[in-house]
């Protein structure tokens, strides 16, 4: 009974804990891929299997400074951070039509669109990126060993904030402003399938929601001529023809515009209640551990020892 009281006890009075994986340790067991138990030898055979240290034909003295660091990273987190870097320079160029009062592109938009698609998915379950570092400092003489080892973790999981990402007007930026822009149905058949590709993508997002993103409130590009998706796809278009850009690249944009629209659209549609980039809470949490081990040892071959 007083067994049964006493385990009870010790179950109400336990806290949560928590497991951490070996860690592979010194120059040699990391070549051995951690396979190393079996012939511990040397400054830090007191870490990997004390018994190792008495080994007369392998009884290494010296010293080890061991230092070791690892990253896993999961989720394709990587790839998506690429991604997104390499749509800074159209971020940019957004930027710079904000404040001098030129217009955008169509790839700019659609690099825009992707990106917005690519932040949702950093926010997927599983993102994230596991950072280990080891170091320390591990002494032998003869049977005699010393160590100071210290192990620390850390996970990064990414949080972007998909709500405070709108284009319009603020702190004195006009906008993205589209004045002068031809809105007619392009001529070129190739430039006339963009156009429509474009409009398609943009009633896929909805013309309503794209334009308060771009500009900070619905109706806002009425001011322009522009009122349907149709109109804000072929003035796109006329500019990027009148820019002396390619019929390819207007296609390319076009393309990713159409394959990024569906992902984007929920994130576009939500971001119209939240505030401008420039409010952007996007964050990434660092959760760690980190812990000492100083260890003291000292070897000697009971077997002999009897004898």
């Amino acid at each position: 009974m007083k067994r049964l009281i006493m385990a009870a006890a010790l179950m109400t009075l336990s806290v949560s804990s928590y497991a951490e994986q070996w860690k592979i340790f010194g120059p040699r067991p990391m070549g051995m891929g951690g396979a190393f138990v079996a012939v511990a030898q040397g400054p830090v055979a007191q870490y990997w299997n004390p018994g190792g240290m008495v080994k007369s034909s392998a009884n290494v003295s010296g010293m080890e400074l061991p230092i070791g660091v690892t990253a896993e990273f999961t989720g394709d987190i990587l790839q998506n951070a690429s991604q997104i870097g390499d749509m800074a320079a159209e971020f940019s160029a957004i930027n710079d039509a904000q404040r001098d009062g030129t217009k955008t592109n169509a790839d700019q938009i659609a690099a825009f669109v992707k990106t917005l698609s690519l932040m949702s998915d950093m926010n997927d379950p599983g993102k994230g990126a596991l950072v280990e570092i080891a170091g320390g400092a591990n002494f032998k003489f003869s049977k005699l060993a010393l160590s100071v080892n210290n192990f620390t973790s850390m996970g990064l999981t990414p949080w972007i904030d998909t709500t405070n990402v709108g284009l319009g007007a603020v702190g004195g930026m006009s906008g993205v402003l589209m004045s002068g822009m031809t809105t007619t149905a392009p001529g070129d058949p190739t430039q006339l399938a963009a156009a429509n590709t474009i409009a398609s993508a943009f009633g896929t997002i909805g013309f309503t929601n794209l334009e308060g993103l771009l500009c900070g409130s619905a109706g806002c590009l009425s001011g322009y001529s522009i009122t349907t998706a149709a109109q804000l796809a072929n003035a796109l278009v006329n500019q990027a023809v009148t820019a002396g850009v390619s019929n390819t690249e207007i296609t390319n944009a076009a393309t990713s515009l159409s394959q990024y629209s569906a992902d984007a659209a929920p994130v576009i549609a939500a971001a119209l209640t939240g505030g401008p980039y420039t409010a952007n809470n996007s964050n990434l949490t660092v959760a760690g551990a980190s812990f000492m081990e100083v260890a003291a040892g000292y070897a000697w071959n009971k077997y002999n020892w009897l004898k």
